[in-house]
C-alpha cells in the first residue's frame, strides 16, 4: 500500500496572534513540508514532498509537534526507510510518542 504525502492533525490553540505565527512559520521552512491547508472542523493538512521525510525534515517536524503537543504517530509512516532504525531507538525521546500507542482523542478522525 503506497504511503500518502500528507499528513493530517488537530490544530491546537494559540494562546497569542505570534504564537500561531511562527508555528506556521517554523511548519512551512521544515525540509519536505510543501503546502500546509486547514480543512475541515479545525483540521490541518500537511502535504509533503514526498512520502518519506529527510532525517532533518523528521527531526523538525518531532521537535514542532513536541513544543505545540501534537501527537507524533501520524509522522511514523513518514520516516525514511534508512532512517526507521536511527527512530526507533527505544531510548530515545521522542520513541514512546512516535512509536508507542496513539491517542485516539489526538486523531484527526475523532
Amino acid at each position: 500500500m503506497p504511503i500518502d504525502s500528507f499528513i493530517v492533525f488537530k490544530e491546537k490553540r494559540y494562546f497569542s496572534y505570534y504564537d500561531e505565527k511562527y508555528f506556521y512559520a517554523w511548519l512551512e521552512s521544515i525540509e519536505g513540508v510543501e503546502k500546509v491547508v486547514g480543512i475541515d472542523a479545525g483540521n490541518l493538512r500537511v502535504e509533503l514532498s514526498a512520502p518519506f521525510l529527510s532525517r532533518t525534515g523528521a527531526f523538525d517536524l518531532i521537535a514542532l509537534f513536541t513544543r505545540y503537543g501534537h501527537p507524533l504517530a501520524p509522522l511514523r509512516d513518514h520516516i525514511a526507510p534508512e532512517d526507521i532504525d536511527y527512530f526507533q531507538r527505544p531510548e530515545a525521546r521522542w520513541y514512546e510518542a512516535l512509536f508507542g500507542h496513539a491517542n485516539p482523542a489526538d486523531s484527526a478522525d475523532s
